[in-house]
């Protein structure tokens, strides 16, 4: 029996990490997931994975007790990127910057209107102490 490959787009299947060997110059990184699979051909999204995995050492292998085959197993590449407005899934440190980067316009605003204001007030000043003194003298 066969079915063609679901075409509808679905959530990526966690796969945590269960194994990690390291070497000087790669690491051999082991994930396990345990799938409810149809008869049939299967397209399946596992994720995440990191975008350094290579394709010559991925390995599949079924664990059920009846007859099945994998038949091919593939890393697909896909990135979307990010929106500039923050998504519900950022994380809050995301979300604290992106909401300091809109405030920071005003603020700088804010704080050349003051600048302005202090120096008319110094020359206010200024121009107070010289008529003071202008007066003193007469």
């Amino acid at each position: 029996m066969s079915t063609s490959p679901s075409s509808e787009p679905t959530a990526p299947a966690p796969l945590p990490v269960t194994a990690v060997t390291c070497t000087e110059d790669r690491a051999h990184v082991e994930r396990t997931a345990t799938l409810e699979l149809r008869p049939g051909t299967q397209l399946l999204r596992l994720g995440p994975v990191s975008a350094l995995a290579v394709d010559r050492t991925l390995h599949a292998e079924l664990t059920a007790g009846f007859p099945a085959t994998v038949l091919d197993v593939r890393i697909v590449r896909a990135w979307t990127p990010r929106g500039p407005e923050p998504s519900d899934d950022d994380s809050p440190l995301r979300r604290r910057v992106t909401s300091l980067e809109e405030e920071r316009p005003l603020l700088e605003q804010r704080r050349d209107r003051l600048a302005a204001r202090g120096e008319a007030l110094g020359r206010l000043a200024a121009d107070l102490l010289r008529e003071i003194g202008e007066g003193a003298g007469s």
